[in-house]
């Protein structure tokens, strides 16, 4: 299973359909974690925090 591929995509999704603000982004995903796709919560899992921010800030 490609993680990076699963995180980028929600990500991505949340910041161009909800916030359009990266710190809203996250602020986002962190209140609705639990409610997000299984598999969007093991690639989360997966990461460490310097991986999730590179991956984020690839996506800007």
């Amino acid at each position: 299973m490609n993680y990076e591929k699963i995180y980028k995509s929600y990500v991505r999704s949340v910041f161009s359909d909800e916030c359009h603000d990266i710190v809203r982004t996250i602020m986002y995903l962190q209140k609705r974690f639990y409610k997000m796709p299984k598999e969007f919560q093991n690639a989360n899992r997966e990461f460490s925090d310097e991986a999730k921010n590179k991956i984020i800030k690839s996506i800007l």
